[in-house]
């Protein structure tokens, strides 16, 4: 059975329909990259996939279930634009969120050390946007979730997060895991992924912009299609 998997999915703000007749499906151990211009809904399917956002028509499931109204379905989310209550320690954020989904305390350690945390006492609002941003990957990869959820994982990232990144991401698909996310950078788009998209006018399609890049072996049999 899929991970995820949409079936015309549609989704409309106001007057503009950003998604139009959308199918997405993917299976345990794949990573779908999906790329796109500013705007094109990106962001959009991954708050439907994480249940932040209802879809107006069309099939959308996630573990075999709805991810709506209840959010999450056993998915770990990173949003685009991250935002953590500026007096609380890293600690705190990682312990919080532990707590909300179900997870043991004893993995909040493990998920700071995969991606290189090193503040946990200090408040979140004293660290620098990488340092935030790796936090927000702990968060979503804390717990071995069967489904990874990730929007623009390395925007705000230097080489060491990036890596990081990277590490964890083949860990799951290894374990069996499940992950869509979006990115801009086109080399480690096919590096990363086992399936790459772009979304253009409400709708996936095979990026062939990435052709050059998987033919040239650096990827991990990324397929365009």
């Amino acid at each position: 059975m899929a991970a995820i998997e949409v079936v015309s999915l549609r989704k409309r703000f106001g007057d503009v329909e950003v998604l139009k007749g959308l199918d997405l499906s993917v299976n345990p151990g794949e990573a779908v990259a999906v790329r796109g211009a500013n705007g094109s809904g990106k962001s959009t399917l991954l708050r439907t996939l994480s249940g932040l956002v209802r879809a107006d028509s069309g099939k959308v499931q996630v573990l075999g279930r709805s991810p709506w109204p209840a959010g999450g379905r056993g998915a770990g989310y990173m949003p685009q634009r991250v935002e953590f209550p500026p007096h609380f320690t890293a600690g705190e954020i990682l312990g919080f969120f532990a707590k909300a989904r179900g997870i043991a305390l004893s993995e909040v350690e493990p998920a700071a050390r995969a991606f290189a945390i090193t503040y946990m006492e200090r408040p979140v609002g004293s660290l620098s946007g990488g340092m935030t941003q790796r936090l927000a990957l702990a968060v979503a990869f804390m717990g071995a979730p069967k489904v990874l959820l990730v929007d623009e994982p390395t925007t705000a990232l230097d080489d060491v997060g990036v890596d990081c990144f990277g590490s964890a991401l083949e860990a799951a698909l290894l374990r069996g895991a499940a992950a869509v996310f979006t990115t801009h950078r086109l080399a480690l788009t096919a590096h990363w992924a086992t399936r790459v998209y772009r979304l253009e006018d409400g709708a996936l399609r095979g990026d062939e912009s990435l052709e050059s890049v998987g033919q040239s072996g650096a990827g991990r049999g990324v397929s365009h299609v």
